[in-house]
């Protein structure tokens, strides 16, 4: 079973990196644009779920990756290879980067729907 105690960090975790995996698709879309609310069905929160807990452990990787690195052009390599293997899992996961991004910005406003998704990552992380 695991420990109350990670809940906290769990949550903090999950949303500190929101605006980080956003940037996968950062090109395909305009600056602060808005994002209009709609329902987010069951199979959309299971996707995006199950996609956000593999991209945050390549995130991590790649954190570790990058904190040992000296050379800027390495640096950027291994940045676009992440970006990469992150929109990968997307796509794997069955939705496309915009939908992704655009549920986890509405998540950012929607405490209801923010909540649904974090249930679900802690459930896929048991």
């Amino acid at each position: 079973m695991k420990s109350y105690l990670q809940l906290p960090a769990t949550i903090a975790f999950a949303f500190a990196l929101v605006f980080s995996v956003t940037s996968i698709a950062s090109a395909q879309q305009a600056p602060h644009q808005q994002v209009e609310m709609r329902d987010v069905s069951s199979q959309e929160i299971r996707q995006v779920s199950e996609a956000y807990v593999e991209i945050s452990a390549i995130q991590q990787e790649y954190q570790a990756k990058l904190g040992n690195v000296q050379d800027p052009e390495e640096a950027q390599r291994l940045q676009q290879q992440a970006n990469e293997e992150m929109t990968q899992v997307v796509l794997d996961s069955g939705m496309e980067v915009d939908a992704y991004n655009e549920i986890m910005l509405m998540a950012q406003m929607n405490e209801e729907l923010r909540g649904r998704i974090l249930e679900k990552i802690e459930q896929l992380q048991r």
